[in-house]
């Protein structure tokens, strides 16, 4: 798995929620910088809401707010 590719494409995810809403952030934190082909990685992402104002993420039967989708390269 190529870790860059993973982290830009998360990165693209988050910045395309941040667009929308303006007042949110998001991060995404590993645990470690480089990782051996296979290896499980493991990750939180973190959301925050900087609006004042309560923010609703919901899922449409169609399509799901946040999505993650992983292949090997």
């Amino acid at each position: 798995m190529n870790l860059r590719l993973l982290t830009r494409l998360c990165g693209l995810a988050l910045i395309s929620m941040t667009a929308a809403h303006g007042q949110i952030s998001a991060t995404l934190r590993l645990n470690k910088s480089q990782y051996v082909a296979g290896e499980a990685v493991t990750g939180v992402v973190t959301i925050t809401n900087n609006s004042g104002q309560d923010q609703i993420f919901q899922t449409t039967s169609r399509m799901p707010w946040l999505d993650f989708v992983i292949k090997d390269g």
